[in-house]
């Protein structure tokens, strides 16, 4: 089963208050988006494609030949970055791994049960989500009382009681 990875690097970054884009600061000697490039490589034996949007020139050049690239414009939120892969995808694998440029301690252990556990399932996604007691400005995953994702909403669109600490974290 072909597993191409999708790594999303189109967003701002307007926390870092930084001209550098985000993805591309270096920590321990390498780009943020080199620990997403190296950790999807790994998992999916694929080469990823990147999302790119913001400062776009500027990622492709850190990068290189090392992904394949996609232009989101304008950016429209995740759920757009990800739809813009689909004419470069479609009918070219069987399952997508979507993760961030900006997440460089995700293991590559973790994206490996992930894409098992979306093998091992007959559902359209399998999501992982944190829980955290500091959510710190990110969306959150709107579930049932059964504990079945119902949405995700951004942090700013979210009403009073959706950014109660009880609430999953979304982890983009």
């Amino acid at each position: 089963m072909k597993t191409t990875p999708v790594i999303l690097a189109a967003g701002h970054g307007t926390r870092m208050r930084s001209a550098v884009p985000k993805v591309v600061h270096p920590l321990m000697g390498k780009a943020m988006i080199q620990y997403s490039l190296d950790a999807a490589l790994e998992v999916c034996g694929t080469k990823p494609v990147v999302v790119i949007g913001h400062e776009g020139k500027e990622i492709r050049r850190v990068v290189g030949d090392g992904a394949d690239f996609v232009i989101q414009e304008p950016q429209l939120g995740t759920g757009h970055a990800l739809l813009q892969t689909e004419p470069l995808l479609n009918g070219k694998t069987d399952l997508v791994l979507v993760t961030t440029a900006d997440m460089p301690l995700l293991r590559t252990q973790t994206l490996s049960h992930l894409v098992a556990a979306q093998e091992s399932h007959a559902g359209p996604l399998t999501m992982l989500t944190l829980i955290s007691d500091e959510p710190r400005g990110f969306g959150r995953v709107i579930r049932t009382p059964e504990g079945q994702v119902r949405g995700v909403v951004e942090e700013a669109q979210a009403a009073p009681e959706q950014l109660s600490n009880d609430v999953d974290v979304d982890i983009r």
